[in-house]
């Protein structure tokens, strides 16, 4: 995660199935790890892929990017893990960047789309929680004449799974419309409302996309990861068939 001093910020789900961060000491390498942000109910957003870190040291900060519900949410916490600010971003989206910034300034960076919103990137102060938009993309089309909503289905045991659902307002969901399902299902990873011509091009044709949070992928965190993963796999695929089933009903 970042450096202060004689004091190395790690990132971890050891023991902490949503994820902490732990600090060490370079002057006492005898001594135990210190937790110093503890795991919280929302797991880190895609658990700090380290393509798309969503965990960082900048300034005097550690900021932490959580998935809550479809919703992108930033939190600050100071060097002993006291959390100072909250940023949630308002609506349904999901961040291809991360968090970025500088590691000499409390302020990071990140970016927000959506399925039919090709996104905006943000700009928040880490010790004021005050957010300013950067930046967003000229696009030929009006992402109001879209909807997506978010809700669970019942899968074959009970197990209530998340799904989203996109289409073009005023759209009835009557069982005629064509559907692309779409799943990860494993490795913990979590099924966000991203933004593609491909998903752009279907709403606009008036077909549905049903984004499906099935157990495998990283939704609520390591329970529900290792629910769908190995000997649990023919689960995902379950899910998946239920919603299927939902959809269709």
């Amino acid at each position: 995660v970042g450096q202060s001093g004689d004091r190395v910020f790690l990132y971890t789900t050891s023991g902490a199935p949503a994820g902490r961060v732990m600090a060490i000491d370079l002057a006492r390498p005898e001594a135990p790890w210190v937790e110093v942000v503890p795991e919280r109910a929302e797991p880190i957003y895609d658990d700090n892929h380290p393509m798309r870190p969503t965990v960082g040291l900048f300034g005097d900060r550690i900021a932490a990017m959580y998935a809550r519900n479809g919703t992108v949410l930033v939190r600050a916490f100071d060097l002993d893990g006291r959390l100072q600010v909250e940023h949630e971003h308002d609506g349904f989206g999901s961040t291809e960047s991360g968090l970025v910034g500088r590691a000499d300034r409390p302020v990071a960076r990140f970016d927000v789309a959506s399925m039919y919103d090709r996104g905006r990137a943000f700009e928040v102060d880490l010790h004021t929680g005050d957010a300013r938009v950067l930046g967003e993309p000229v696009v030929p089309f009006t992402p109001s004449e879209f909807t997506l909503s978010r809700t669970t289905y019942p899968s074959f045991d009970g197990t209530r799974v998340p799904v989203f659902l996109a289409h073009c307002r005023g759209l009835v969901r009557d069982g005629t419309h064509p559907v692309l399902m779409i799943d990860w299902g494993h490795s913990g990873l979590v099924m966000r409302p991203l933004y593609m011509p491909s998903y752009h091009a279907w709403l606009e044709l008036g077909g549905v996309i049903a984004l499906v949070g099935a157990r495998g992928g990283g939704e609520f965190g390591g329970a529900w990861r290792e629910a769908g993963r190995g000997v649990n796999k023919l689960t995902s695929i379950d899910d998946l068939g239920a919603c299927a089933g939902w959809l269709a009903s």
